[in-house]
C-alpha cells in the first residue's frame, strides 16, 4: 500500500537544508533533508498527544545579529570611500554571515508531542504557515482521537 501525500503549508529552507510537512490518510510526515542526506519521521495522528507552538522572543538575538550587520556596513562604506578599496573586500565579505543569520532567526516554533517524544517540525517556522496547517491538521486530528466508548461486558470474575 502506496500512501498518497498531500504537501502542507509551511517550508524551511536554508543553504544547506530543507524542512517539509506532509500528510497522509493517518499520519504526518516530516521531512528534513540537506544536500547529503535524507530523514524521515512518521508520526501517527492517533498518537498524537498535543502539537506545540511556542513563540520565543528572538528580540535580543536580532538586535545582536542586526547590530554586528551594522557595524561591518559601516566599516565597508567608510573603508570604500576613504581610499581603502581593497580593504573592503573582506568586511563586506564578512557581512553576509551576520545577514544571514539574522534573516533566519525562526518566529516560531512548532511540535508533535506522542507518548515516544517530542517532534519538532522545522516547516512550520511562521506564524502564518503554522495557523493553516493547524487549520487543516486540527479537525483531522479530532476525528482520530476520537475514543470508542468501552464495551460493558462481564466483569472480572473472583476467585475465591
Amino acid at each position: 500500500m502506496n500512501p498518497t501525500y498531500t504537501r502542507l503549508p509551511g517550508v524551511r529552507r536554508t543553504p544547506v537544508s530543507k524542512d517539509t510537512l506532509w500528510m497522509a490518510d493517518d499520519h504526518l510526515l516530516i521531512a528534513h533533508s540537506n544536500r547529503i542526506s535524507e530523514k524521515f519521521q512518521r508520526v501517527y495522528f492517533k498518537d498524537v498527544q498535543a502539537i506545540i507552538f511556542e513563540e520565543p522572543d528572538f528580540t535580543q538575538r536580532k538586535m545582536v545579529w542586526g547590530g554586528i550587520s551594522a557595524l561591518l556596513l559601516i566599516t565597508t562604506v567608510t573603508l570604500a570611500f576613504s581610499g581603502y578599496r581593497l580593504s573592503a573586500i573582506f568586511p563586506m565579505v564578512l557581512l553576509t554571515l551576520p545577514l544571514a543569520m539574522f534573516l533566519t532567526i525562526a518566529e516560531c516554533r512548532c511540535y508533535a508531542v506522542t507518548a515516544i517524544g517530542r517532534y519538532r517540525i522545522g516547516a512550520l517556522r511562521y506564524r502564518e504557515s503554522a495557523e493553516r496547517a493547524l487549520a487543516i491538521l486540527t479537525p483531522i486530528l479530532m476525528e482520530a482521537q476520537k475514543k470508542e466508548a468501552p464495551v460493558a461486558g462481564p466483569g472480572p470474575t473472583e476467585v475465591l
